[in-house]
């Protein structure tokens, strides 16, 4: 399946809402998963930029994403998630699998972005990296306004 194709199944899955977490492989006990985050678009290997309106997609494994308590005490597999930019230095609590994003051109034709999406506990604490390494993913891609971009706007993909 190519970028483009990726790209218009996500969309189409976001209208649907948030799709069912995966099942866990039958080998392994549900307790045995670690929470994860990883992003699903965009991502570091994408053969196009992306445009500069577009839909982020997480994928968020064995973690009960839940709205932001400050003062929750943290509980282990619960809470939300943060998307941070590069750019702005800006971050959102987010509850979805799907962020619609506006990059800042700058004015430029094209920028490197750098997004990093983070599992936090429901009072907005990190979840410890050192007991769940894979609670933090981090893309690099391509912005531009381009006739070739991916994820335009977040609702279509051009062609």
């Amino acid at each position: 399946m190519n970028t483009t194709h990726m790209v218009a199944l996500l969309i189409g899955l976001s209208a649907c809402g948030t799709p069912p977490a995966p099942a866990v492989d039958s080998g392994v006990a549900a307790a045995d998963v670690l929470p994860s985050i990883r992003f699903v678009f965009p991502t570091s290997d994408l053969g196009a930029p992306v445009c500069p309106d577009f839909l982020v997609a997480v994928d968020i494994d064995n973690f009960e994403v839940l709205p932001p308590d400050p003062d929750a005490d943290p509980i282990d597999g619960r809470g939300h998630w943060h998307l941070d930019d590069d750019i702005t230095g800006d971050y959102f609590a987010v509850t979805d699998a799907f962020l619609d994003v506006t990059a800042d051109l700058d004015g430029q034709a094209s920028r490197n972005y750098r997004l990093t999406a983070s599992l936090v506990n429901l009072n907005h604490t990190p979840v410890s990296l050192e007991a769940f390494p894979d609670s933090v993913h981090t893309v690099e891609f391509e912005v531009a306004d381009s006739p070739d971009c991916l994820g335009d706007g977040g609702t279509t993909a051009r062609r």
